[in-house]
């Protein structure tokens, strides 16, 4: 504990100075107890979650909420009644979309730091953190989570039909297809409302879809040549 303390000391030092580092990641929020989140990634396989209060302290999060993947996180997005976020999180390739409330996460994170002294094992059992809403599209991919709306995200996606969706498991109907076709997606988290808005192919419009279907791509295929050294 006293190694992540001098950590978050140092964190803190260097977000009031300005300075970004590769491996840091800053996303701000506008809630009466945080001002954002921080992400420090280890290496390629894993990463360190922070809160930042209004006092620009960072808190450490010691346990990663179990709807989160491991590898890194790509979004987070403030809704806009400044209640809560949706965090696009990534393991290995696969994304997945998990929603919170940011004083659930916040008082879920103070209360297993104060059992961190005192515990030894896993500190994930001691989480009572539950999540609004979360997407696992796995073997598709899932990527650009915006809000449109308290309760709903609109979100791209390729390789799975939502329409079709189970909610034990979190996921859509895998597409049997050799096409990458982006859809645009709005999903009312509150009872799992599913809306196809569009679907592009990567020929129809290169301008429109392009980059992004390239972006989704790499998460399947990346590029050896565009790996971290």
């Amino acid at each position: 504990m006293r190694y992540a303390a001098l950590l978050c000391a140092f964190l803190a030092c260097c977000m009031a100075h300005g300075l970004e580092f590769e491996n840091m990641k800053f996303f701000p929020v506008d809630h009466p107890e945080c001002r954002g989140f921080v992400v420090i990634e280890d290496m390629d396989t894993s990463y360190r979650f922070y809160s930042v209060s209004r006092d620009n302290t960072l808190e450490v999060i010691l346990a990663i909420p179990k709807e989160m993947n491991i590898c890194s996180v790509d979004h987070v997005e403030q809704s806009p009644d400044g209640d809560k976020v949706v965090i696009l999180s990534e393991g290995e390739g696969h994304p997945a979309l998990a929603i919170y409330r940011i004083s659930d996460i916040l008082v879920d994170a103070r209360n297993i730091r104060g059992l961190a002294e005192y515990t030894s094992g896993e500190l994930y059992e001691y989480s009572t953190l539950s999540c609004l809403g979360s997407l696992d599209p796995y073997p598709g991919l899932c990527d650009s989570p915006k809000w449109v709306g308290n309760d709903t995200i609109e979100f791209i996606a390729t390789g799975v039909d939502f329409r079709e969706f189970d909610p034990d498991i979190r996921r859509g109907k895998m597409l049997e297809t050799t096409e990458y076709i982006v859809d645009t997606w709005r999903w009312k988290f509150t009872d799992d409302t599913f809306t196809l808005l569009k679907s592009e192919k990567e020929s129809a419009s290169p301008k429109r879809t392009g980059s992004r279907i390239e972006k989704i791509k790499k998460r399947i295929r990346p590029d050896a040549n565009d790996k971290r050294k």
